[in-house]
């Protein structure tokens, strides 16, 4: 019995023993330069094209307001967050400050008006704003209020005639406006060089548009897996054994290797 279980055991591991190639991710670079508060910034992002598919192919007609969002098993606002909180989290920017900080990053993306769409708007999800290096007011909003979302810095869409903006919670930033009874500093997305509470517009009521809160980026634990491990001991990652590309080329073997061992030591 022990030679022709082995014997398949063996066979088994012979087949499937075979280095398995890691799915690879189609992946877009793009690289962003910005200015604010005196210093020029440059950040490149790596978003995946499959994510990027996935949106792009999503219906148009949704309430605006969805576009500010992502959906389960479609995450990516995290990766954007934690790329983009490396130089904040170094000149210690406070809520105020990083606000003030991602509105020139999406001011400086250009400004796109949007494709043909038989008559009818055509709004971006911010991973396509990106991907295709611009967008129009509603895109460049929906960018914006994503990422503030993501740092769990309250706000909301203002919908004008004709236009989209950022609502940020803020008591004493300048123009804003009301909802339920908090007041929501505007912010324009379209151009560089509009501040937090300044507005070109002169509407008296807007549409206020609520964001659907996410996952939250933990600014604390930002890097932690670059600190000097002397001095701040860490487990090691698990995750990053098993998503190293050695493991994913050979996991099958690998597994393999560990059950005849395993019934071999206790046969």
């Amino acid at each position: 019995m022990k030679i022709t279980f082995f014997t398949h055991l063996l066979l088994l591991i012979m087949l499937f023993a075979v280095p398995v190639k890691a799915q690879q991710t189609s992946l877009c670079k793009k690289t962003i330069t910005w200015d604010y508060g005196g210093y020029t910034f440059t950040n490149d992002f790596e978003l995946s094209l499959d994510e990027y598919n996935y949106y792009k192919s999503k219906s148009k007609r949704q309430p605006y307001e969805v576009f500010a969002t992502e959906e389960q098993g479609h995450e990516y606002f995290l990766y954007l967050a934690k790329v983009l909180y490396k130089d904040a989290k170094d000149l210690k920017y406070n809520d105020y400050q990083l606000t003030a900080y991602l509105t020139a990053f999406v001011q400086a993306i250009p400004y796109k008006d949007d494709p043909y769409n038989g008559g009818y708007d055509y709004p971006k999800y911010p991973i396509e704003t990106l991907v295709e290096d611009g967008g129009d007011c509603e895109d460049k909003a929906a960018l914006l209020a994503a990422l503030l979302k993501t740092f769990n810095i309250g706000v909301v869409m203002v919908e004008l005639t004709d236009h989209m903006a950022v609502g940020v919670a803020c008591e004493d930033c300048g123009d804003y406006y009301t909802y339920k009874g908090r007041k929501y500093s505007f912010i324009e997305t379209t151009s560089k060089g509009w501040k937090v509470g300044e507005s070109p517009y002169s509407e008296a009521d807007a549409h206020i548009l609520e964001i659907a809160q996410g996952e939250v980026f933990n600014r604390d634990d930002t890097y932690v897996s670059n600190t000097d491990s002397t001095n701040n001991p860490q487990l090691p990652n698990i995750s990053s054994i098993t998503d190293s590309p050695f493991y994913m080329e050979h996991k099958v073997a690998i597994w393999c290797v560990i059950i005849f061992l395993l019934i071999f030591i206790f046969m």
